[in-house]
């Protein structure tokens, strides 16, 4: 499958383009809040809770920045093609070349 956004490769999947990143870098941040709400230290200086807070103006406790953190994933997948019904459509296996 060749897409703009997201790139499926023999090592891996990437995201590409604007619309790629942007849901990459929404789901980084949703995981982000989920290890500090756990008691991890994720960044080194700005936490993902107050960078959520400063860049997409999302307010309120972890639950609550996850929930909205989960429509902005939503609406940003929106953008991107290769997502139907929420769940990334992969290229058939007969398209992955086998390992040898």
């Amino acid at each position: 499958m060749n897409s703009p956004h997201i790139d499926h490769g023999a090592g891996g999947t990437a995201f590409v383009g604007a619309e790629g990143v942007e849901v990459f870098k929404l789901i980084a941040l949703k995981h982000g809040i989920q290890l500090e709400a756990k008691g991890f230290k994720v960044r080194r200086g700005q936490t993902c809770r107050s960078y959520a807070r400063k860049v997409y103006g999302i307010k309120g406790n972890a639950e609550r920045q996850i929930d909205q953190i989960d429509a902005l994933i939503d609406q940003a997948r929106a953008q991107v093609p290769e997502y139907q019904g929420g769940e990334l459509v992969k290229p058939a296996t007969a398209d992955v070349p086998a390992r040898s």
